[in-house]
C-alpha cells in the first residue's frame, strides 16, 4: 500500500461527523499529542489517516482521539461524542480479534490508538 506523503487523503465519501473529525485530526493534531518529539515522515497526518480511511476500527480509533482532544479544546465540546466513536473502534477490534484471523499493520496501530487514548486521558 503505497502512501503519498504530504498530501490530504480524501476521505469525502465518508459520513459528515467522521470528516470533521479526521479534518480536525490533519489540522490540530500532531506527533506531540503522542509524545513524540519528531515526526520527518508526517506519519500522523497522511500516513495514519490513510490507513485509518481503509480500516473502520482504526478510523474510529483516530475519530475518537481526534473528538476527544476536540471536547477537552472546546467549550461545548461534547465527552459523548467521543465515547461513541472509542466505543465502536473497541467493539471493532474485538470483533476482528474474536474471529481468529490474521492480524497486520492495522490491528496493532488501533490497539496502540486506543491505548494512546487511555493514557491521554489518565493524564487529564
Amino acid at each position: 500500500m503505497a502512501f503519498n506523503a504530504g498530501s490530504r487523503p480524501d476521505w469525502s465519501f465518508l459520513p459528515h461527523e467522521l470528516q470533521f473529525y479526521l479534518n480536525y485530526y490533519y489540522e490540530n493534531i500532531t506527533n506531540y499529542h503522542y509524545c513524540i518529539v519528531t515526526d520527518s515522515d508526517d506519519f500522523f497526518r497522511t500516513i495514519l489517516t490513510s490507513m485509518a480511511i481503509r480500516n473502520e476500527a482504526l478510523l474510529y480509533a483516530v475519530v475518537g482521539f481526534a473528538a476527544y482532544h476536540h471536547a477537552l479544546l472546546n467549550q461545548n465540546g461534547q465527552i459523548n461524542e467521543f465515547l461513541q466513536y472509542y466505543n465502536r473502534s473497541v467493539t471493532l477490534l474485538l470483533s476482528f480479534l474474536k474471529k481468529k484471523e490474521k492480524h497486520n499493520v492495522t490491528t496493532l496501530l488501533t490497539i496502540l490508538q486506543l491505548a494512546t487514548i487511555e493514557v491521554s486521558g489518565s493524564a487529564w
